[in-house]
């Protein structure tokens, strides 16, 4: 019995090596949209983006927008993976009745389950 324990921890310990010195796959970013100051789009993206299909993105921005209080936008890329993202302005908040200023009502961090 104790020869089986010492021979799982030795096949545990050389997994765990070979595990921890594999090369972490690569990891590339791309810029999909670069929001610029005018009433035509947001500025200052500070919401979690929801990902509805493999293709488009949702999102708000505390600034910008046809009011300056702030938009929600999506993102929808066009064709194959390689295609560029194009952005459209879907609400722009007033700052009125609908508020203004949107942000994010959980940390940025915290997972949803």
């Amino acid at each position: 019995m104790l020869r089986n324990v010492c021979r799982q921890l030795l096949v545990s310990a050389i997994v765990a090596t070979a595990v921890q010195t594999l090369p972490a796959a690569a990891q590339t970013e791309k810029v999909l949209h670069s929001f610029v100051k005018s009433r035509t789009d947001g500025r200052v993206p500070t919401s979690h983006i929801i990902l509805v299909k493999k293709d488009t993105l949702y999102g708000t921005t505390e600034k910008g927008g046809r009011y300056k209080s702030g938009a929600v936008f999506s993102l929808k890329r066009a064709g194959s993976i390689n295609s560029p993202w194009s952005e459209s302005i879907l609400y722009s908040f007033s700052g009125s009745n609908d508020g203004r200023y949107p942000k994010p009502a959980y940390p940025r961090w915290r997972a949803i389950s």
